[in-house]
């Protein structure tokens, strides 16, 4: 994992962008405050409800918290995110490029998806409402620059750039960017990708990529990727005293014998989950990440 370049010091991209924030809009300074005090955790999931409303509600991770590690101060240049469908990985794709490119300044982030009717809805059903529906808005929209569907400025010179690129990368040939961010990455060709990550070869900080989506073959584009990672896997200690196996829900290890029986009362006291060799009851919660080539 690097450290030092814009996206990996978090911890001193979110410092400067709230004393700047505190500076332009004084109005802010009570709530850019809790974000300090939030911030000094490097724990940058605690900021999304004070960045973010959704639905008349603040956002947090509570129910998705797998993804708390996307939002840690420190980031790796290289991401894979294969996940099951309805886990919420888009949503926590916008939340984690919105606030990124709200904190460091001058940088374009490419975010692609294969067609461009996912590229509206994304833009439409998630990236509008969280900015415009955000308290800090004020320092989210920059209303002397382009916003529009396919593009977002930000106040402090960052750009977010849609677009679509399922057999064909014409649409992105020219771009300078410095992140590229590819979801739904199992629907876009392996040499679509290659050009596409070209947009980052002007950028002195290299290239910062992400993928993610959910498989449907073994041999596309995600799951190459994946195979190139750490391939870390959602590790679930047994709280059995006399078992405390770990768990690892992969379709490779205890997936399938985790499944338990069916009841109408499942939710997170009553985990529909049990252990793969004593049968207990398993707690997602207790679950951490781990890497299979650390």
């Amino acid at each position: 994992m690097s450290t030092g370049t814009p996206l990996t010091d978090r911890e001193n991209a979110v410092m400067r962008w709230c004393n700047e924030a505190c500076r332009t809009n004084p109005s802010l300074v009570p709530l850019i405050t809790m974000m300090k005090m939030t911030a000094d955790e490097k724990n940058f999931h605690r900021l999304l409800p004070l960045y973010f409303r959704f639905e008349n509600k603040p956002v947090s991770l509570t129910k998705h918290f797998p993804f708390e590690v996307c939002f840690d101060s420190e980031m790796p240049p290289f991401m894979v995110k294969m996940c099951a469908r309805q886990t919420g990985k888009t949503f926590q794709n916008v939340l984690e490029s919105i606030m990124e490119l709200a904190m460091v300044p001058n940088f374009t982030e490419l975010y692609v998806m294969p067609f461009f009717e996912m590229v509206r809805r994304l833009s439409t059903l998630y990236v509008s409402p969280l900015i415009e529906e955000s308290p800090v808005k004020a320092i989210l929209v920059d209303k002397k620059r382009p916003n529009q569907v396919l593009q977002r400025s930000f106040p402090n010179g960052s750009n977010l750039v849609l677009a679509y690129a399922y057999n064909n990368a014409d649409r992105v040939r020219g771009l300078n960017a410095k992140k590229m961010r590819i979801d739904e990455a199992q629907l876009v060709l392996l040499d679509v990708v290659d050009v596409i990550q070209r947009t980052m070869d002007g950028s002195v900080y290299g290239n910062y990529e992400v993928y993610s989506g959910t498989p449907t073959t073994l041999n596309g584009t995600l799951h190459h990727k994946w195979m190139e990672s750490s391939q870390s896997e959602w590790v679930i200690p047994c709280r059995n005293p006399t078992c405390i196996k770990e768990n690892i829900a992969s379709v490779e290890y205890d997936l399938e014998n985790m499944i338990g029986p069916w009841s109408p009362d499942i939710s997170p006291d009553k985990p529909g989950l049990v252990c793969a060799k004593c049968r207990s009851p398993l707690f997602v919660q207790d679950g951490h990440w781990q890497s299979r080539y650390p």
